[in-house]
């Protein structure tokens, strides 16, 4: 299955079996096809995004099912956004590196995984996907980011990242009002998002000394980049030090290394 027919797939079906259909068949990336953005993703039923927003509990007050239900639900409400900006990212970049499409192409499929485990819990608790309000604030925030470097800086090291800490401290009060199902759901997604902190660290880490590079290729031939640009590779922000800084130390509570990713899988190498 070609990763371009997986995203439109999830962008323009418009019911939730569209957004969880995973592929059958081995990936490949051969045709990407040429560019695409759409101005948002199709959403039918009690898929569509409503203009009331949803009351979510605080984590303090978690005793009624329906109250836990409805956090859970805010969660899944991020996991479905999640699912289609990856697929976004596929058709916006066919021309982006082939590790950094096989890496969107992953976490899209770990989204779906994930939307699929919060749905079948929602329903165990009786409040169906959809039953209350979903909003667009994610697909808003992130559809027309204008480059890959940009996506990975938004979407894995603030969105995706900020999240893991809400997970964490969800979890352990779900627990203390003696939801395991859903505490451990939790920590099972927690546990996978930090490899998607990770893969965008990774990516952030190469792109973001590209001005530089730049730079140094705009000058004469053969001259290093003290000659041609007088110093060398300019430091990242001060924002986007700690950007970083925060996504390596939002991964020791999870008990995972800062390289926890599969060294092994291609799709994870820059």
């Amino acid at each position: 299955m070609e990763l371009r027919a997986l995203a439109e797939g999830v962008l323009l079906g418009g019911r939730l079996a569209d957004k969880l259909r995973a592929p059958t068949e081995p990936l490949s990336d051969a045709a990407p096809g040429e560019a695409r953005a759409v101005a948002e993703p199709a959403r039918a039923g009690a898929l569509r995004w409503r203009p009331e927003e949803a009351e979510v509990p605080p984590a303090t007050r978690l005793e009624e099912p329906r109250r836990r239900a409805a956090l859970l639900h805010a969660f899944a409400n991020h996991e479905l956004l999640a699912t289609e900006l990856f697929a976004h990212a596929l058709l916006r970049w066919p021309d982006a590196p082939a590790g950094f499409r096989r890496g969107l192409a992953q976490t899209l499929l770990d989204e779906q995984r994930h939307l699929g485990l919060y749905v079948a819990r929602l329903e165990a608790l009786g409040v169906p996907f959809g039953e209350l309000p979903l909003n667009r604030y994610l697909w808003d925030a992130m559809a027309a980011v204008p480059d890959p470097p940009t996506f990975v800086a938004v979407m894995a090291l603030t969105f995706e990242q900020a999240n893991l800490d809400h997970m964490r401290s969800t979890a352990q009060a779900l627990r203390a009002v003696g939801d395991e199902a859903s505490a451990a759901i939790l920590d099972q997604i927690g546990r996978e998002e930090v490899q998607h902190v990770a893969l965008g660290l990774r990516w952030f880490e190469r792109w973001r000394v590209r001005p530089r590079h730049r730079e140094q290729q705009a000058g004469a031939p053969g001259r290093s980049a003290s000659e041609a640009g007088g110093g060398s590779a300019r430091p990242a922000s001060g924002g986007a030090r700690e950007r970083a800084a925060s996504a390596e130390r939002s991964r020791a509570p999870w008990g995972v290394s800062p390289r926890a990713c599969p060294e092994g899988e291609e799709w994870d190498r820059p």
